[in-house]
């Protein structure tokens, strides 16, 4: 649970201004010393509003430095203060504004992580004026990384000020506790027909303290399947790999890109359990993708993508029931470009609370790469988070999501929509429901049971469609699910109905 705190400091209270010299002239002028993160101008007109054409006593006094305040906070300098003033002869009021200066920031809990990285995420910096919203994105942006299970920020008065040093000045403290990040699964055994068989997955996503992420992926497994004759037959084994790597954004305006090379002659399923049969354990994916952004600012970010895929698909067995006219113009060069736009604001990566995560992707395949199919692709992904006030249920929350896409051109069949199975329509076989179009919606109340387990119960509803199929006749499910904490992350047991009943056991939320 990420926490975030901001103690009120009283590193001012003992420097009440005093009078230099008591008069009952009007005021004439204001100079302000100090303001940088407010212009002087406008905090000088402030203590005028309050004090023109007035005698500068006391209490009036008091009511302008408290204005003065209250401008710093409701632009989220919440450390900032009037802290000495004087009164000329000459009716000219000179204000002393300390702001909270951060004249360093010290960083605690990051064993492994590098120090850069946590400096390179932080948008303020030493020198700068403490600022609460900052502070409120700075935490939430080291906590979206992912490679910290808590992050806390906090300021404080440093203990070795000097005599004569600005009035002002604070330390920023960054503690987190880092969260596993490496993560080994596999499962291998030897068979006499179809060799060595299993699986392999190797990921860790703080390599070498950087917060980069590398991944790599092994399947291979052969099918025994039930005749109609009584008999057993053994499909040919098929052996697939991923290997990805991935610099994420730190900071403001910061690069990230990422890699990717793949020889997927079946689909990786993040699930547990015995391997599951459908169309697209036919299908083959061979090639490469790339992309390289740039973060626009505390929320959004872009970038701009690329790949090139050697699709198809091997004889489908009959028992599939198989679309034979799309699986004989399934074989394509696809190659693309395209641009992703994506707005974040959500406390933390794996199991969010609060916030929202929206995303806009849109691709074009054409002639570029050596591409031989032209189509256009676009999906809306929309997320939002909410924390639910539940008696005795702190940490409640419910997760809302609307999906969206349409294709448009020569769509070879491994490019269309696919929904069912543990993540997508829940409740109905893996990839059953296709089409170029598509529409989901989905509903999670997420309650902790105890320390490390939570329980939640949804509804999922969409549809995908075909060419020349007319939008409608909405799918839905209904389900629940526990969700157990581990250091890899949730593991997500859940129950669903749909055309009828089915469980899953895979890793993550679904959402």
């Amino acid at each position: 649970m990420h926490r975030y705190g901001i103690p009120l400091l009283a590193l001012w209270a003992s420097a009440t201004p005093v009078f230099a010299q008591e008069s009952t002239a009007p005021l004439q002028n204001v100079v302000v010393v100090g303001a940088k993160a407010l212009p002087a101008a406008e905090v000088a007109q402030i203590a005028r509003t309050v004090l023109q054409g007035k005698p500068p006593e006391p209490a009036l006094l008091k009511t302008a430095f408290d204005a003065i305040r209250v401008a710093y906070q409701k632009r989220g300098f919440t450390l900032a203060q009037v802290t000495g003033y004087q009164l000329e002869p000459n009716g000219t009021l000179q204000l002393t504004v300390a702001e909270g200066r951060i004249r360093r920031i010290i960083y605690q809990g990051n064993k492994r992580t590098q120090t850069s990285v946590l400096r390179e995420a932080l948008s303020l910096k030493e020198g700068a004026v403490y600022q609460e919203s900052l502070v409120r994105e700075d935490r939430a942006r080291l906590a979206r990384l992912g490679i910290f299970s808590e992050v806390l920020i906090t300021n404080r008065v440093p203990e070795d000020t000097t005599v004569g040093e600005e009035l002002g000045l604070v330390e920023l403290v960054v503690k987190v506790k880092e969260a596993q990040t490496g993560n080994v699964a596999a499962t291998v055994g030897y068979a006499d027909q179809t060799g060595l068989v299993g699986f392999v997955n190797l990921s860790e996503n703080n390599l070498l303290g950087t917060g980069q992420r590398l991944s790599a992926q092994w399947q291979r497994f052969g099918r025994v399947v039930l005749q109609s004759n009584g008999t057993f037959s053994q499909d040919p084994p098929r052996t697939a790999y991923d290997v990805t790597f991935e610099k994420p954004a730190l900071g403001l305006k910061s690069l990230t890109y990422g890699l990717s090379a793949y020889d997927q002659n079946t689909i990786f399923l993040p699930t547990f359990g015995s391997p599951t049969e459908t169309l697209r354990s036919y299908e083959r994916r061979k090639g490469g993708r790339g992309f390289l952004g740039r973060q626009l600012g505390p929320i959004w970010s872009v970038a701009l993508t690329g790949r090139h895929d050697l699709v198809g698909y091997d004889t489908v067995p009959a028992r599939l029931n198989p679309p034979t006219a799309e699986l004989n113009r399934a074989a394509a060069t696809v190659g693309a470009l395209g641009i992703n736009l994506q707005a974040d604001t959500r406390d933390r990566a794996d199991n969010p609370r609060q916030g929202y995560l929206n995303r806009l992707r849109f691709e074009s395949a054409g002639s570029v790469f050596g591409g031989n199919r032209s189509f256009t692709q676009t999906t809306l992904d929309l997320r939002r988070y909410s924390p639910l006030e539940l008696a005795k249920k702190p940490g409640a929350a419910l997760a809302l999501r609307a999906m969206g896409g349409v294709s448009q051109g020569a769509v070879p069949l491994s490019e269309q929509f696919f929904l069912g199975g543990f993540d997508l329509m829940r409740g109905y076989d893996f990839f059953s429901i296709r089409g170029d179009r598509m529409a989901l919606a989905s509903a999670e109340a997420r309650v902790p049971l105890g320390p490390d387990t939570a329980g939640v119960v949804f509804v999922d509803t969409g549809n995908a469609w075909l060419p020349g199929q007319s939008i409608g006749g909405l799918k839905t499910s209904l389900g629940a699910g526990l969700r157990f904490l581990s250091p890899f992350g949730p593991i997500r047991f859940d129950v669903a109905y749909g055309d009828r009943v089915r469980t899953y056991i895979s890793l993550g939320q679904s959402f």
